[in-house]
């Protein structure tokens, strides 16, 4: 079994990591072409006292060192931001980034990996792995942007103190290069009309383009092999949602990961300020009501997600 994992940064794809994590028949490999020799201690949710990123450094010397006709360091294989940002938009990948995939892709029997950086290479993962079982993992764009602003932990939380703030600020905030992706998708795209926009559109112009290239190119791609998730549902009902994404797996679902997540889940919600007039403005300002609607979400966030 093989079975690849991609959403948006901040859509909460690491609790999805941490619940499999919780089965010792996987073989799990955390974002295998990001940042190279940064601690991850807990990942994204910081739910779990692990550094996550240890295992793909060690398999990234591996391979460099046994790759010498490539001539690559174990930092190219951070293949996208923060080291080149474009190339996370680029539908291609070079041929040692496609063999490292195969790699870790040979290793055990049951290989799961988690991404954010292969919305665009659908097409990339099935032709390397044609084997393979697809999950997209999707959060609300409410709780996308607060999870942006406010940053991990609600860091910067003092510095979006109401509502007025939220929806006017414009700063240099810039996490994981988003505005490197929000002026390349702008310039693709030919969305101008988005420039100069504040913050929180920034990170809505990159919820929208992440989904409707992640969700049309995995149904071309993948077709019924595809599994669409909300974190939402999945707070709302771990049980089955975690059986659900077993059952798409082709496995028995792991009984310690079921209880770890119906145990350690629990909704919560950001200060995203849900039923202001302003996210319906911006929403049709970015162009993202049919993107809401394909994505199975209303508008207005009806219950929240996990920080």
């Amino acid at each position: 079994m093989k079975f690849f994992m991609q959403g948006m940064r901040r859509s909460a794809t690491t609790v999805v990591y941490d619940v499999l994590s919780q089965d010792e028949r996987l073989d799990l490999f955390y974002e295998p072409f990001s940042v190279h020799g940064k601690v991850e201690l807990g990942g994204g949710s910081g739910m779990q006292e692990v550094d996550h990123m240890a295992k793909i450094y060690a398999l990234r010397d591996a391979f460099v060192e046994g790759h010498p006709e490539y001539r690559i360091d174990p930092g190219d294989l951070n293949y996208g931001a923060p080291r080149d940002p474009s190339l996370e938009l680029d539908t291609e990948m070079a041929p040692w980034a496609r063999e490292f995939l195969g790699y870790l892709s040979g290793r055990s029997e049951h290989v799961a990996m988690k991404f954010t950086r292969m919305y665009r290479k659908m097409g990339v993962l099935k032709e390397v792995v044609p084997e393979a079982r697809v999950a997209l993992l999707l959060r609300h764009p409410q709780e996308v942007v607060g999870s942006y602003l406010y940053g991990k932990g609600q860091k910067r939380l003092a510095k979006v103190p109401d509502a007025d703030t939220f929806f006017t600020r414009t700063s240099r905030i810039n996490p994981w290069n988003a505005r490197a992706f929000f002026e390349r998708i702008v310039e693709a795209e030919g969305w101008q009309h988005l420039l100069g926009c504040p913050d929180w559109m920034v990170f809505l112009t990159v919820w929208k383009y992440t989904f409707d290239h992640a969700i049309a190119e995995g149904r071309e791609t993948f077709g019924d092999a595809m599994l669409v998730q909300t974190h939402e549902d999945l707070v709302a009902d771990p049980e089955t949602r975690v059986v659900e994404l077993y059952d798409h797996m082709g496995l028995e679902p792991s009984e310690r990961a079921v209880e770890w997540a119906v145990g350690n889940l629990r909704k919560s919600r950001k200060r995203v300020y849900h039923e202001d007039p302003r996210w319906m403005e911006g929403y049709e300002r970015v162009g993202m009501l049919d993107s809401l609607a394909e994505a199975g979400y209303e508008p207005v966030l009806d219950g929240g997600g996990t920080s």
